[in-house]
């Protein structure tokens, strides 16, 4: 069974300690599945905070980033093996026949030139280090900021999985408003049709009076059950991106509210996302691969010296083996290599003025989303106020109409149209509302926030952020 979960879970292990939960409660025994009567799962009581941790955690697009950063970590480490000191142990043993002639060691008429057969037994420790080489220097700098891309661009990931949650959670707060607004409309319909019947009744009321409260009525139930069904498809979409198993019942334990957020000033939001912004640490970070890989693919034609050596014990049996050693360097210079060295060169020129154009591109992308965001914050700021009045009055007018209805001052069609005019202010406020709180997680994710500083976005705890200032928007 599911376990209820009280709001957020405290501590530091909140996230472990709820997919444990989810995840032993889901993964349940076969012989508790097939009992008589199995109890209903609970739903689960899920907050914002928890989705975000959630989706974390098991988002496919979180792991895969993590997968990509270890890879390249692992690629750094091979590139800088080929700098470091590199020793072996090696052991053998032989027994053979050689041809002295076949070595260039004449023997005398009659001599056989066959040796052996005799037996060698070999110990011996063997190291090298290369003492200068400029490409490989520079390859391995490459290879380790390409390491840090892949660690900004698994952090990019984690902002992207934090915006899918957040803005699939805010969705599925705004569908469950609907059925709330679409279940009040019904309620309301309902005592509409039962005081068109009553008014039919008792002689006061027209046929169509009645047609048109029972159309009313049949519409008010279609928008429940669409209500009820984008609810469930909200919940199920939510459920997959935390990687949560399809069907697993859930209850959202935030509400859909307005929480005001504005007097940020744009020069400091600029300045917060080219700082913050992981996929632009990452696109930097490409840049400077592409630039050693270009130094590397010039320094190739510089000479490279290693140095080797080795010691051991060699001999016929282990009772004689004699120490051996070897000493010496090796230097390697370049001379005609078919344009291969040429060919290193303008591949890595060009792939860095790819990298450098995408890196521009990113920058002016990054400027345009603040902006654009802040445009849908304070657009989406001032429809909220404006649908929420609208909802206000429309209410008003639908009172008014029941009441003139009821006392034989007016048709039915004035209180289906003001049936309709609710339920259009009721759509109009829910979407607002959420479009608003979207256009806040769309700011947190074009200043590259982390999880913590999107809750404090949402929940409109501006003191929490730093960046923020009380300078207008301009």
């Amino acid at each position: 069974m599911i376990r209820l979960l009280p709001g957020p879970l405290p501590g530091t292990r909140r996230s472990t300690t709820l997919a444990a939960t989810l995840v032993l409660s889901l993964l349940a025994a076969p012989g508790a599945i097939q009992a008589a009567d199995p109890a209903p799962p609970s739903a689960v009581r899920l907050t914002l905070r928890q989705a975000l941790e959630l989706g974390l955690e098991r988002n496919v697009r979180v792991l895969l980033g993590d997968a990509q950063a270890a890879a390249a970590r692992g690629a750094e480490l091979q590139a800088a093996a080929r700098l470091r000191p590199q020793f072996r142990l090696e052991a053998g043993g032989s027994r053979q026949v050689i041809d002295l002639e076949a070595y260039g060691f004449p023997t005398a008429p009659g001599e056989s030139p066959l040796v052996g057969p005799y037996s060698v037994l070999d110990l011996r420790g063997a190291g090298e280090m290369v003492l200068f080489d400029a490409a490989a220097r520079e390859t391995v700098r490459a290879a380790g900021a390409r390491a840090d891309a892949a660690r900004w661009s698994a952090a990019d990931a984690r902002d992207l999985v934090v915006l899918a949650c957040g803005n699939l959670y805010l969705r599925a707060l705004a569908e469950r408003g609907r059925i709330e607004a679409a279940a009040a409309e019904l309620e309301t319909a309902e005592a509409v049709d039962r005081l068109a019947h009553d008014r039919r009744d008792a002689g006061s009321a027209a046929a169509l009076d009645l047609l048109r409260a029972g159309v009313e009525l049949e519409a008010a139930r279609a928008r429940e059950t669409a209500a009820r069904a984008g609810f469930e498809k909200a919940k199920l979409l939510l459920a997959h991106t935390i990687g949560l198993p399809p069907g697993s019942p859930l209850e959202l334990a935030d509400e859909l509210r307005f929480v005001d957020f504005s007097g940020v000033a744009l020069p400091g939001l600029l300045a917060t996302a080219r700082r913050s912004r992981a996929d632009l640490q990452a696109a930097e970070a490409r840049v400077t691969a592409a630039t050693h890989a270009v130094t590397a693919a010039r320094e190739s034609r510089w000479p490279t010296l290693v140095a080797r050596g080795d010691w051991g014990r060699i001999g016929p049996r282990v009772d004689s083996v004699e120490t051996t050693w070897t000493i010496g360097a090796q230097i390697r210079l370049p001379l005609l290599e078919g344009g291969a060295t040429e060919g290193r060169r303008i591949a890595a020129a060009a792939e860095l003025a790819a990298r450098q154009a995408e890196l521009d591109d990113l920058g002016r992308q990054v400027d345009v989303e603040v902006r654009s965001a802040l445009l849908d914050l304070d657009t989406a700021s001032r429809l909220a106020a404006s649908a929420t009045a609208a909802r206000d009055l429309a209410g008003r007018q639908l009172e008014v109409a029941r009441d003139r209805f009821a006392a034989g001052l007016g048709d039915s069609l004035d209180v289906v149209s003001a049936q309709q005019a609710v339920a259009a202010a009721d759509e109009a406020r829910l979407g607002s509302l959420y479009q608003h709180n979207a256009a806040k997680a769309v700011l947190a994710r074009a200043l590259g926030l982390a999880d913590e500083d999107f809750i404090a976005i949402f929940e409109g705890r501006t003191d929490d952020l730093s960046f923020l200032r009380s300078e207008p928007l301009r």
